[in-house]
């Protein structure tokens, strides 16, 4: 099966007015997610009565279901969550880690580690892999992971120029150590694929609006089976329990299911969650093996393209090591952001920070293909980009 590119632009009407090219960074709102939303919010119109909640309720389990899917996970290894630095937060907090310990990073992170990082004052130790032209080399990771390691923490793939791990590999690294793989996986998941149980995948949290399609203020958190009785709920509420509409005793003690419902809090995120159910199901229907594939080509057409330039690339050109995202360094990439813009072409310019973290000699930008990006429209950025060299 090959995905219709006219037929999925119909789902996505700003396609007709712009070249969108920022779908790692927030997803265009497709007809179907509009429309589950505004079918939650007109049942509000009614109050909330039995039979609306037992059918909320039922969205949400679907939704789980359909990400778990996604993901090869179970759904009762899933939880609803804000965003992934509140998944990242709560994971920080489950695993705990405690003084005289140490967790293992990358220098490509996102800020989503700060939980992680702010353990520091406790008497964690944070060992630094830094990255060599775009990648990490794990022989490196490996040579900091220890038998005092609590978790290696990663971007499964990097927001700031689209390196992809082998999580297989980084797992392998962490379980020799007794210690947990703990994954953003925000650039990764509904972009190119992942199976948390083939890969030993301990902890996952991701977004809903960048490649799951959905609305902001969804996203995941995945916490694998084996370890949910081991973790007490970070922040329990009404919702981490069995039977959430009643006390369960007088004293207050509560008795925490057996599955990743411990980690629920308070009232579902009911008219978002309407939306990323509409759009796991456009993905499944779709096809994740044939969105990755589409994704691929693009982002390997462009590397291609600037290469024939000479246009500097920051991001790794093995299929292997790459996902949606493409960075590339230019002098004058502040202009020609403003010409794309001008344009209708929307891109991402890296903060002149991250210029400076990573020693580039000058900013960057970064663009984001999709399925629904034609050729057409890849090639229309190109020559933008030629006209700057």
């Amino acid at each position: 099966m090959t995905i219709s590119i006219p037929a999925v632009r119909r789902l996505f009407p700003a396609t007709k007015r712009m070249n969108y090219l920022f779908n790692g960074g927030l997803s265009l709102v497709s007809t179907p997610v509009k429309e589950a939303m505004r079918k939650t919010i007109s049942e509000f119109e009614n109050g909330i009565g039995i039979d609306n909640w037992q059918k909320w309720m039922r969205d949400v389990s679907e939704a789980y279901g359909l990400f778990a899917n996604l993901i090869g996970a179970k759904a009762e290894e899933t939880v609803a969550i804000q965003n992934t630095s509140i998944g990242m937060a709560m994971i920080a907090r489950m695993i705990d880690s405690k003084p005289g310990t140490n967790i293992v990073l990358d220098d490509l992170e996102y800020p989503t580690i700060y939980p992680f990082t702010t353990s520091r004052k406790s008497g964690v130790e944070m060992r630094i892999t830094r990255n060599k032209e775009g990648y990490i080399d794990v022989k490196e990771l490996e040579s900091l992971t220890d038998d005092r390691t609590s978790a290696i923490v990663v971007s499964s793939v990097s927001c700031w120029n689209g390196y992809r791990y082998d999580i297989k590999e980084l797992s392998e690294i962490a379980h020799k150590h007794g210690a947990y793989l703990v994954l953003d996986a925000a650039q990764q998941v509904g972009a190119v694929r992942l199976d948390v149980k083939r890969e030993c995948v301990d902890f996952l949290a991701t977004c809903g609006h960048k490649w799951l399609l959905g609305p902001v203020g969804t996203g995941f958190l995945y916490v694998r089976r084996e370890l949910i009785e081991r973790l007490d709920p970070p922040m329990p509420g009404w919702m981490s329990l069995p039977e959430p509409e009643g006390v369960q005793n007088e004293n207050w003690q509560p008795e925490f299911p057996k599955t990743a419902q411990r980690f629920e809090t308070g009232m579902p995120n009911l008219v978002p969650l309407a939306g990323i159910r509409a759009s796991l199901e456009l993905i499944h229907k779709l096809g994740l093996e044939n969105i990755e594939k589409d994704i691929l080509k693009r982002t390997g057409y462009i590397v291609e393209k600037l290469r024939d330039m000479g246009v500097r690339i920051f991001t790794p050109i093995e299929m292997e090591h790459r996902a949606g995202l493409v960075t590339f360094l230019l002098k004058k990439y502040e202009t020609l952001y403003r010409e794309l813009l001008k344009h209708s072409i929307i891109t991402f310019q890296h903060p002149e920070n991250v210029a400076k973290i990573y020693h580039w000699p000058n900013g960057g930008l970064r663009v984001d293909p999709t399925f629904f990006n034609t050729m057409d429209e890849l090639d229309e950025f190109l020559k933008h980009v030629k006209k700057h060299l």
